[in-house]
């Protein structure tokens, strides 16, 4: 096969697929079963909407999850203390850990069944960052990260886009130039180097292109280009297909996928941050 027809065939598997890949996310869970107290999927509040209505839902997987199980995590022989019951803090009304901003976040994984995901950040007396638990929009909980002793100095939330953007713009002017930022937001794309649940990306346009910026890191990556899901399979049904996948991961050696619209986003780092290592 020649490799103007390659190319071509490449190409049109590129095209049905974007054109018959139809959103797919897992279903959302019946409002019964959210509602049944005795159910393991039950919240006090489904699809909360409002800050009060928000840490109703959290205050309740704290207790569902620590409460009655404290001193069995609190130490382990041999082993890290278990930072999980530290949330039960929040329960408190003096308690050294507290809420802070409460966010809903696009989202392109699949595994939430709506469009946006919430993101609850769990303060320390200092202000800054100690957790972030993230929760499906049902008020599910899914996942909670902790800062460590490293990252917990330097790192704290943006208070507002602004913020953001400012921080984006000072990484490295050398790197980046002069940029004009048009719009940018966070977007959860799922688990992999550069995304999780409680560490979505900023998605950043430009009028030089898309950035995306890490936020586990700091580090700052560029649209390079994209190739759909299903192409990237179907590779391995064609001649030379191992060599194109290759070539492409070569080129774009980060990508994050977004598994509702079926689209792999290859990148390059352009900026590494450098913000956790030691002097």
């Amino acid at each position: 096969m020649t490799a103007k027809k390659l190319l071509l065939l490449i190409a049109v598997v590129f095209a049905l697929s974007l054109f018959l890949q139809a959103e797919k996310r897992n279903p959302p869970l019946p409002l019964e079963e959210l509602q049944n107290s005795k159910g393991p999927s039950y919240v006090p509040i489904p699809y909360p909407k409002t800050r009060e209505e928000i840490i109703t839902d959290v205050k309740h997987i704290i207790k569902k999850l620590y409460a009655r199980r404290k001193n069995r995590f609190s130490v382990h022989a041999g082993k890290r203390k278990r930072r999980g019951p530290e949330l039960l803090e929040l329960l408190k009304e003096d308690g050294r850990i507290k809420f802070g901003k409460i966010l809903k976040v696009k989202n392109y994984d699949n595994f939430f069944p709506e469009d946006y995901a919430i993101l609850v950040d769990i303060l320390d007396e200092n202000e800054q960052l100690e957790a972030r638990m993230c929760f499906k929009a049902s008020g599910i909980w899914t996942q909670t990260s902790f800062t460590d002793e490293k990252t917990k100095s330097i790192l704290k939330p943006f208070r507002s886009k602004e913020e953001a953007k400012e921080f984006f713009c000072n990484l490295d002017c050398g790197v980046l130039g002069h940029i004009e930022i048009l719009d940018m937001e966070r977007v959860i794309y799922g688990f992999s180097y550069i995304s999780s649940p409680t560490s979505p990306v900023w998605v950043i346009k430009a009028t030089s292109g898309t950035y995306y910026m890490d936020t586990k890191r700091y580090d700052v990556y560029k649209l390079k280009e994209e190739i759909s899901i299903k192409t990237l399979k179907s590779l391995r049904n064609i001649p030379d297909g191992e060599k194109i996948r290759k070539d492409f991961i070569k080129r774009c050696p980060f990508s994050l996928q977004d598994n509702v619209n079926g689209v792999v986003f290859g990148l390059e780092r352009i900026v590494k941050s450098n913000l956790f290592t030691k002097e």
